[in-house]
């Protein structure tokens, strides 16, 4: 069952401005660091806007990891043999925040060297989330991604999982370009199933995008981002430009990635590093040697920002509940016509409106013989779909449309209140077709 996502946060408007490029120093080293620099947000659906999620974003600028935000290990997780996550690896310094490598004597969980991780306090289901990047040169890879806190449905072991969205992979000291000079982006379904009596973790449902940068990752910074559109959707972006779209099998689950998740920034190392590396021409060794741990001049991470950033109505747009998101709130709804969770239901987030041989409607105050537009995103399997109509106090129609289109389209009607300072927008099911409806709003122009 979807749960509408409550957030007790203070959000604020994206900031367009930028400031030139500045030049700081960090453990001896030059690093160009921007002072501030703008968001790569993508085109929002009319009618809403991008707004910050503050406790899910950091710019780094203070002397240690802000502890109302983040964690400086993942509580449940040490890492991956051989790297263990150390929090003294864990540094805020010069604007960015750093995560480095280390030499580790081995201990009794078989751990041999030092990584770093940290874990995000707070949660988000749904958004974009960016983060501007400069990988290591050393064999353990720059990673920054999502992952769930809790399985969902922990206690139905056929339906208990949890998800994980990582937006950037990559090991900026692997000696070719598969791994160097390339965003891994991935996604990953982790379901559970009864085995031998006792539930445990069954086969992942993993699906990714891939973009070679054509020049390394540890060279420059680079913003990797990843708009986390429905249960069903995530685009993924390489320094502001889209460069995969991963459509989320729902074979198992209808809509897989419907839950909460937490960020992570992680310098880890993988298991089948040792197995690709004998495909590399010439004698390469699969992890860091000592040395490479602790060089100061290869072995760190900087992140120069984390933002977090979720779908709001902007305040021009008179439709209340212009998303469904929180259920039939604002909305008159009558016959076969509700708020679904559903597959291919929502345009944006987790909720549309599902409407056959039924109405939905909601009354909106606006000026005397003024100009207004309405903008929705609409879909029916049928050639002729819901009615889209503006009526007026007296129940006059200025203005209809149909839906026709068999995926989610733009439908923009333009109309003039005329005498009338309240209209009613009505949508009305055509001969029992279903028509799928999201994010709709109505502004003046």
């Amino acid at each position: 069952m979807y749960k509408f996502p409550i957030f007790s946060l203070s959000l604020v408007g994206l900031v367009t401005a930028c400031t030139p490029i500045a030049s700081t120093t960090s453990n001896s080293l030059s690093v160009n660091v921007p002072s501030y620099l703008p968001s790569y947000l993508p085109e929002p659906p009319i009618g809403f806007e991008w707004r910050k999620v503050e406790v899910m974003s950091d710019e780094f600028n203070g002397t240690e990891l802000d502890s109302s935000k983040w964690h400086n290990q993942i509580k449940t997780w040490k890492g991956r043999r051989p790297a263990r996550f150390l929090p003294d690896n864990v540094a805020v310094n010069n604007g960015v925040l750093q995560l480095k490598t280390s030499t580790y004597a081995k201990d009794a969980d078989g751990y041999t060297m030092g990584g770093a991780a940290v874990a995000g306090i707070h949660q988000a289901t749904y958004g974009y989330f960016e983060s501007r990047i400069k990988a290591s040169k050393t064999k353990m890879s720059t990673t920054f991604w999502l992952h769930s806190d809790k399985a969902e449905n922990p206690s139905d072991c056929d339906t208990r999982h949890s998800i994980e969205i990582d937006i950037l992979e990559a090991i900026g000291g692997w000696p070719n370009e598969w791994w160097a000079n390339r965003m891994h982006s991935n996604t990953h379904y982790k379901p559970t199933s009864m085995q031998n009596g006792k539930c445990r973790g069954d086969k992942y449902v993993s699906q990714g995008a891939k973009h070679n940068a054509g020049v390394k990752l540890n060279q420059d910074y680079h913003v990797y981002s990843a708009w986390w559109v429905t249960p069903n959707q995530v685009h993924f972006y390489f320094d502001g430009q889209k460069m995969g779209t991963v459509d989320l099998n729902h074979e198992i689950d209808s809509v897989p990635f419907n839950g909460p998740m937490s960020l992570r920034m992680v310098v880890e190392t993988y298991d089948w590093q040792p197995k690709l590396i004998k495909k590399i021409a010439g004698e390469h060794q699969p992890y860091p040697t000592a040395i490479e741990l602790d060089d100061p001049s290869i072995n760190t991470a900087y992140y120069d920002y984390v933002r977090s950033y979720q779908l709001v109505e902007s305040k021009a747009n008179l439709v209340d509940n212009a998303g469904f998101e929180q259920g039939q709130l604002g909305w008159a709804m009558s016959g076969q016509a509700e708020v679904v969770h559903e597959h291919g239901a929502s345009y944006t987030q987790a909720l549309g409106a599902k409407l056959s041989k039924g109405k939905i409607k909601q009354q909106l105050s606006t000026k005397l013989n003024s100009p207004y537009q309405v903008n929705l995103y609409a879909k029916s399997a049928a050639q002729q779909g819901a009615v889209i109509k503006v009526i007026d106090d007296m129940g006059k129609t200025l203005v209809q449309r149909q839906v026709h289109s068999e995926q989610f389209a733009l439908y923009t009607l333009d109309f003039n209140t005329q005498q009338s300072n309240q209209v009613t927008l009505l949508i009305e099911g055509s001969d029992g077709q279903v028509t799928y409806l999201d994010n709709i709003s109505v502004s003046a122009i």
